[in-house]
């Protein structure tokens, strides 16, 4: 007589997988033969929705701000860039490292 263990029926429970067989190989070890379910998808584990939202925002307000600066010049803008007018005097300092404004002319 088998009595279910109390990890077998819990690893038989979790919706995610699909147990297919099975084996006892011996009295005190259960051989499960699994596979994950079609329709789910394994959560990633080194990623953080907190830290892309708060990227996310900071990074539009410095659009703004920098749009807010240029006023009508503004043509378009999206989500990394702003495309404007430029007179001379209205453009934005340049640096030379990653995560700064680049500054693209001859369009």
């Amino acid at each position: 007589m088998l009595i279910p263990c109390l990890p077998l029926t819990r690893f038989q429970q979790i919706p995610q997988k699909n147990v297919k067989d099975v084996y006892l190989p011996t009295p005190e070890v259960a051989a499960i033969v699994w596979e994950s379910k079609k329709d789910f998808i394994p959560q990633d584990t080194v990623t953080n929705i907190f830290l892309a939202a708060f990227t996310t925002a900071w990074a539009r307000l410095k659009l703004y701000s920098e749009m807010d600066k240029l006023g009508d010049a503004v043509l378009y803008h999206d989500t990394d860039s702003i495309i404007y007018a430029s007179n001379g005097k209205n453009d934005p300092p340049a640096w030379k490292f990653f995560g700064r404004v680049h500054r693209r002319t001859g369009w």
